[in-house]
């Protein structure tokens, strides 16, 4: 996710299991959106028709231009609200915000 100077992102992630022909067509794919607003990133998942064998899980979340003040925590909730609570890498430098949920 890239930041507009005004704090403002929109994106989505698709993923099929890479080798079936016409997987839209069969509703056989993953499709989730992102945005970011008000210092808030959420996804939502659009639509989910992947088999058991081909679920993905949400490791790594990059945001690019994330500003000179330093993001200290973030909050994963699950999807049966449970809270989790993350810590983000970020570079200042840079303005890169890395967030890390491969253990949640």
């Amino acid at each position: 996710v890239a930041l507009s100077d005004s704090g403002m992102a929109q994106g989505s992630f698709f993923w099929d299991d890479g080798e079936g022909i016409d997987t839209v067509g069969r509703n056989e794919y993953l499709l989730t959106s992102f945005s970011a607003e008000s210092n808030k990133l959420t996804s939502q998942v659009v639509h989910n028709g992947l088999t058991a064998a081909d679920h993905v899980i949400l490791g790594e979340v990059k945001v690019w231009g994330a500003g000179n003040i330093r993001v200290t925590e973030a909050t994963l909730i699950d999807p049966e609200g449970k809270p989790h609570q993350l810590t983000p890498q970020h570079d200042l430098e840079t303005q890169e915000l890395i967030i890390d949920a491969t253990s949640k």
